[in-house]
This record gives structure tokens, C-alpha cells and sequence, in this order.
């Protein structure tokens, strides 16, 4: 039901995990799934993966403040009503993938019940 339009070239997967930092760059590798995208679920993916799963609802939203300034000093805008949407289609995705590969067995309840948690939290700073 959500509807984004494509305006940027996406990494499709920008998790912590495809990010190296050396004392003076970073750089962005795993470029398998670039495509036409939204910038938001790019967004969505390294907000969500640098995010632990005890952050509070006000240090979430110090954490927009923080993305949104950035993204304004590029001339860039952040939507927060579509970066939700791109978080919420980037747990669901991730979740989906978790049920699929191990299914639903004691291990993967409380992961489940974790990142459900986080996206209501997403909702609370977003909406």
C-alpha cells in the first residue's frame, strides 16, 4: 500500500555491516542490490541497523533531529512519514527473511518481538 516514487540510486542494503570506517573515511561496500529507489529505504536500513533495540523514544528522536540536519546541510530533505514506511518495509523484509530461515521457534520470538517494538517506537518519532 505504500507508494514511493524512485528518485535516487539505492544501495538497496545499507546495514552497518556494508559500511568499513577507517580513522579518516568510510566507505560503502556491497553494491549486489543498487538499483532506482527511494532514498529513504537507504536511510530506513542505516538508521534501523545502527539503532539498539533499548533506544528510547527520545533518543530516537534526537536521532532525527540529527539525520534531518545533515541530510539540510547536503540540500537534501528528510520525509518522516516516508522514512517510516521505508523502516517498516525494511523490518518486515528483515523479519520475513528470519521466519524463512529458521521459522518460528523460541530463538526468533523475542528478535520478532524486539524490532515490532522498535517500529512502534519508529511510529511514535515519524508520524
Amino acid at each position: 500500500m505504500y507508494q514511493s516514487t524512485h528518485t535516487a540510486v539505492i544501495h538497496g542494503d545499507l546495514g552497518l555491516w556494508n559500511v568499513l570506517f577507517t580513522e579518516s573515511d568510510m566507505y560503502i561496500i556491497d553494491v549486489g542490490e543498487v538499483r532506482s529507489g527511494n532514498h529513504h529505504f537507504d536511510l530506513a536500513a542505516i538508521l534501523s541497523s545502527t539503532c539498539s533495540s533499548s533506544i528510547t523514544v527520545c533518543e530516537l528522536e534526537e536521532r532525527m533531529v540529527q539525520l534531518e540536519r545533515g541530510y539540510r546541510s547536503e540540500g537534501r530533505d528528510v520525509n518522516r512519514v516516508i522514512l517510516y514506511e521505508q523502516i517498516h518495509l525494511w523490518v518486515i523484509r528483515g523479519l520475513l527473511a528470519i521466519i524463512r530461515e529458521k521459522g518460528i521457534i523460541a530463538p526468533t520470538i523475542p528478535y520478532v518481538e524486539r524490532n515490532l517494538a522498535f517500529l512502534g517506537k519508529c511510529q511514535m518519532v515519524m508520524s
